[in-house]
């Protein structure tokens, strides 16, 4: 089945990356930090951004380690050995990478599938259809900006005036000047998002990744939630779990 015209190590590394954002709903932090918890030799968060980007070069260890990552999201049931309880939740919820005939994925099944010698699972290796961008969704995330903002600030002991001090310098490294404004009338509850903002930042609901929950991490030292949980369920999540 091998086709010298395909690139097997890219194409896993796509199916991997589908896995990892829609059946898995973890981020490479969280991968590198649940591995870190485990006392693992890995996957840790460079091999897993060089395996999606279809560049790794691994070694035998790594495929042995990620067997062991595979196995323990199939059968553990509580992760209790992780104190991050938003990343705990991760994780329950989580489901492993599964082969074409359905198996939970060990060593031999990766190599395989990295040297084109085995079917990768069709589920992982269809692009994601774009999310229709709501009035529900800009909701969702004003919510969550504003909850995150008040709830940090809460936590420790800053006014609004004070919070946004410290959390615009992570915001200028990502936002010009005008969304920066437009974020801090959001923050302090005057405005909501609007439905073309969104599509903005979110690529027309194609993306994955979001630079206002990067600018939140560095500020709170929190890992953020998944951006589909965000826009889907912004609105009921409290601080300081982020779950809904």
């Amino acid at each position: 089945m091998n086709d010298n015209s395909t690139n097997y190590s890219i194409l896993l590394g796509q199916a991997f990356k589908n896995w990892r954002n829609y059946f898995a709903f973890l981020s490479i932090q969280n991968i590198h930090d649940t591995n870190q918890a485990r006392k693992a030799k890995g996957p840790h968060n460079s091999q897993v951004n060089l395996l999606e980007k279809g560049v790794l070069d691994p070694k035998k260890q790594f495929w042995y380690s990620l067997e062991e990552m595979n196995k323990e999201i199939a059968n553990e049931e509580k992760f209790l050995y992780i104190k991050n309880i938003t990343l705990r939740e991760r994780l329950v919820k989580a489901k492993p990478f599964l082969t074409h005939d359905g198996r939970v994925a060990n060593r031999g099944d990766f190599v395989l599938m990295f040297l084109g010698m085995q079917p990768i699972r069709k589920e992982y290796l269809v692009a994601k259809k774009a999310i229709e961008i709501t009035e529900l969704h800009a909701i969702n995330i004003s919510d969550f900006d504003r909850t995150v903002f008040s709830g940090y600030a809460t936590d420790e002991f800053l006014d609004k005036k004070e919070a946004w001090t410290t959390l615009k310098p992570h915001l200028e490294e990502v936002l010009d000047d005008n969304t920066i404004r437009r974020m801090k009338s959001v923050c302090a509850g005057q405005d909501d998002w609007t439905v073309k903002e969104v599509k903005f930042f979110t690529k027309n609901g194609t993306s994955d990744t979001c630079i206002v929950c990067d600018a939140f991490e560095k500020w709170t030292s929190r890992e953020m939630p998944p951006v589909l949980s965000i826009w889907e369920k912004g609105s009921k999540m409290e601080w300081p779990l982020l779950a809904a």
